[in-house]
């Protein structure tokens, strides 16, 4: 069960807890190292079409629990890859680290391509 407090662990919990019941298996990218995630992967809204960003592209929601465990060099960064279940291959483009405090607690992407 999700650790319900009103703290970063508290938030880092409930968000593995929904990633693990609603989210789908994919992999992050940098080089050579790849770390299997779960991941929130939804259609952009209309107010993010602007520029080069069109309905291709897609929100990712992700955890630093699975990062954090793989001893990821963070931050996530632009260029960065995103592979969905389906194998397909995506570019970071636009990456926002989520902190409460000093801690991360959601990893938020704009992925394309």
């Amino acid at each position: 069960m999700a650790d319900l407090s009103d703290t970063p662990a508290g938030m880092i919990s409930r968000l593995d807890e929904s990633l693990q019941k609603h989210g789908e298996d994919a992999t992050l990218k940098r080089g050579a190292t790849s770390v299997a995630v779960r991941a929130s992967v939804r259609p952009i809204r209309p107010e993010q079409l602007a520029g080069d960003i069109d309905e291709t592209f897609n929100n990712v929601i992700l955890s630093p629990t699975q990062l954090n465990a793989a001893a990821w060099t963070f931050p996530v960064k632009k260029g960065d890859k995103f592979v969905e279940a389906s194998g397909k291959e995506r570019n970071v483009e636009f990456p926002k680290h989520i902190r409460v405090g000093n801690t991360l607690v959601r990893i938020e992407l704009l992925v394309g391509g």
